[in-house]
């Protein structure tokens, strides 16, 4: 299993350096992919195989999000200094959110293998959602960056 994690961590990262994608489509790809990491290891009936690859594929989509989360980042604070305040909520904006699921999924296990299960994707649903449309409303192109929150200097 951490032979083919890891192997999986090296073709996700080579391949998205060379896909050259602009930073809202890799953050779009990671969050697709995670939801499908999710609905993969919700969807009844459980199966250990499909757990194994739904851990292994939610793990690459962890990795492939935080180039895109870390620029996006960069490029909202623009020419600010990089204080030890911004540096931590970098650091600690993936880590609230592992938590929380974590603390969640204690009060999903009663409902494993049922047909409710899968209704534990819909964050990343909607995290999808959510970024199809802020990337519509910035016209759905651009050039490198094409990051429609990104500081507008004039």
């Amino acid at each position: 299993v951490n032979f083919l994690s890891a192997g999986a961590s090296i073709l996700v990262s080579l391949g998205s350096a060379h896909a050259r994608l602009p930073e809202w489509k890799q953050a779009f790809a990671a969050t697709a992919l995670y939801l499908g990491a999710v609905l993969l290891g919700t969807w009844p009936p459980l199966v250990e195989w499909r757990l194994l690859v739904a851990l292994i594929v939610g793990l690459k989509a962890q990795v492939l999000f935080m180039a895109p989360f870390t620029a996006i980042f960069s490029q909202m604070i623009g020419g600010q200094r990089v204080s030890n305040a911004l540096a931590t909520m970098l650091c600690l904006a993936p880590l609230v959110g592992a938590a929380t699921g974590t603390a969640i999924a204690p009060l999903c296990l009663r409902h494993a293998d049922s047909a409710i299960m899968p209704v534990a994707a819909l964050p990343a649903a909607v995290a999808c959602g959510v970024l199809l449309v802020v990337w519509a409303r910035a016209g759905g192109h651009g050039g490198r960056t094409a990051n429609p929150l990104a500081r507008q200097d004039s």
